[in-house]
């Protein structure tokens, strides 16, 4: 189920021309056979959408602390903008980013690119919404008329 839904959004971003290795749901937990397939793919950047207080934000972190569940509950817990920064210093060709368009989704996500030469096409909002399963907008837009 999950890595038919990873192949789904695959497949919408390539029509896009944005090279994404994987993308999933997460949340407090990563799911098993998800984070093998993360490992499989020798990830070196996850960027994860993640509810902060009820808005959503974009957070870029370092595999390595992905594959840790702890450190992931941690970071969900904890806002680590300052560590998001040093990431993308890190990573400078990882991701695409503008630090003056930060963007936010409705839901969580998390898309993982590999490392290039050249720069992914920064992903914002409108991109984000657009990578959202079928079966699944219904029920974020029912989620957000309720709050």
């Amino acid at each position: 189920m999950i890595k038919e839904k990873i192949h789904n959004i695959q497949t919408m971003l390539r029509e896009q021309r944005i090279e994404v290795l994987c993308i999933g749901n997460f949340g407090h937990q990563i799911h098993d056979d998800l984070l093998y397939y993360l490992l499989l793919c020798n990830i070196e950047l996850c960027v994860l959408f993640i509810p902060q207080r009820g808005k959503p934000t974009l957070y870029a972190i370092p595999f390595e602390v992905a594959q840790f569940k702890k450190a992931y509950q941690d970071i969900i817990v904890k806002p680590f903008h300052k560590t998001l920064h040093d990431m993308l210093r890190r990573y400078p060709r990882t991701v695409g980013y503008r630090p003056s368009a930060f963007p936010t989704a409705q839901y969580k996500k998390a898309c993982t690119v590999k490392k290039k030469k050249e720069l992914i096409p920064f992903i914002g909002e409108e991109e984000v919404m657009a990578i959202k399963l079928p079966e699944e907008k219904k029920r974020v837009q029912q989620a957000g008329s309720i709050t």
